[in-house]
């Protein structure tokens, strides 16, 4: 216990009691058993709190050890959601094992930046290309299985960790920028505007960068070429997600549909002021207008009944947690260690960026929770793992290999 990092830990325990507070308040309305509700996320939150502790103990080498099993595991449970999974909603991310019901998204965030940290700690002497290849190849593979169930929220974390991880291993940021454009052009493609914008950014940093002929040349006619197939990319996606980015963009678009939720998480966010209303006091959420109260939209709950205190709160907890792992990262001496710490920080920033971010209408509803505080099961075991193993590299930060 003296070699877990406290800080971080009591942010964490934190986080998790506010999240009880709050399914207990967002259920407490809705004519559900909420004390079920609060017993089963209590059952979970220990459970894995039990596995941040059991993770917080091996070696580093453990680590680089069972990495590739692990990932490999990981793939064939993924594939196996296609086949035998649960269907909810529209999207097959589960799978029943007895009275458990996972979601092997989950465990991807867990498995794959730990074998992308054992890959680029033993390649620094390799081509950057090839490096970069191999890299692709590893986030790709689970990212395939994920986009066809489909879960675009987990797929919008897994693929930033992959770059910052590629940039903390030292890949040239001009190469990551290379690599990011053609994407950056697929979604900006939506406005021949913000097309435009983008590309007049692409060819002043490579310009200023020193970019060769052939870089140049290559990088502009990937970001036209993946801007001319947006239409294409726009019709293999689902009604639902064609509906959440129209929403996104214009919320208004269809009120009492698609913008509904947006609409209201807005309304409940700002009608907290600075104090909120009080706890169970939350009028958007009493009446019921607030959907998905107690897992995606939990954020806004937190708004309208704690303000922009409890908003602030819970963001300084989540400001101390990524802190430490920022700072644990910086003392290991393995570049493993290094990597993965800071990969497993980025996936808690981006989780709660992008939730943060869907409930007061800045991003895209993804359907992604709030860490350690919206009503869930494996979402909440595999953060408190990564935290585990977090701990892990803390307590064996002399180790160098």
């Amino acid at each position: 216990m003296r070699d877990l990092d406290g800080p971080m830990i009591i942010g964490v325990l934190l986080l998790c009691g506010i999240g009880l507070i709050m399914v207990h308040s967002t259920t407490g309305g809705s004519g559900s058993d909420t004390s079920d509700l609060v017993v089963s996320q209590l059952i979970r939150i220990a459970f894995g709190l039990v596995a941040l502790l059991f993770l917080s103990r091996p070696s580093l080498r453990f680590w680089q050890v069972i990495a590739y099993p692990a990932y490999s595991v990981t793939l064939i449970i993924l594939a196996l959601v296609l086949a035998v999974g649960e269907t909810r909603g529209g999207a097959i991310r589960w799978i029943t094992l007895g009275p458990l019901l996972l979601q092997p998204s989950e465990l991807a965030k867990v498995t794959t930046p730990l074998v992308l940290a054992v890959f680029l700690s033993g390649r620094s002497r390799e081509s950057t290309w090839r490096i970069l290849g191999l890299s692709a190849l590893i986030v790709g593979l689970p990212l395939f299985f994920i986009l066809f169930q489909p879960d675009l929220g987990t797929a919008m974390v897994l693929a930033p960790v992959a770059i910052v991880m590629l940039w903390w291993a030292e890949v040239p940021l001009l190469t990551l920028f290379s690599l990011m454009t053609p994407l950056l052009s697929m979604i900006c493609a939506f406005s021949l505007v913000s097309w435009s914008g983008l590309m007049i950014v692409v060819v002043v940093v490579l310009r200023r960068a020193g970019a060769g002929f052939s870089r140049f040349a290559t990088v502009i006619v990937s970001c036209i070429a993946t801007g001319l197939l947006t239409p294409y990319v726009w019709e293999l996606l689902e009604e639902y997600q064609k509906k959440r980015i129209l929403t996104f963009l214009n919320p208004g678009l269809d009120p009492r549909g698609s913008g509904w939720n947006v609409i209201q998480s807005k309304i409940a966010v700002g009608s907290g002021k600075i104090f909120g209303k009080g706890l169970m006091h939350g009028t958007q959420k009493g009446l019921a207008f607030l959907p998905e109260q107690h897992t995606d939209f939990i954020f806004s709950v937190i708004g309208e009944e704690f303000g922009w205190v409890g908003t602030h709160l819970v963001l300084g907890l989540f400001f101390l947690i990524l802190w430490r792992g920022i700072a644990i990262s910086g003392i290991c001496r393995s570049p493993f260690a290094r990597v993965l710490v800071l990969g497993y920080t980025v996936i808690i920033a981006v989780e709660v960026v992008v939730n943060v971010g869907m409930t007061i209408g800045l991003l895209p509803v993804t359907g992604l929770p709030l860490p350690f505080v919206s009503y869930g099961g494996s979402h909440i075991i595999a953060a408190l793992a990564m935290i585990g193993i977090v701990q892990s590299l803390k307590r064996n930060w002399k180790e160098t290999s």
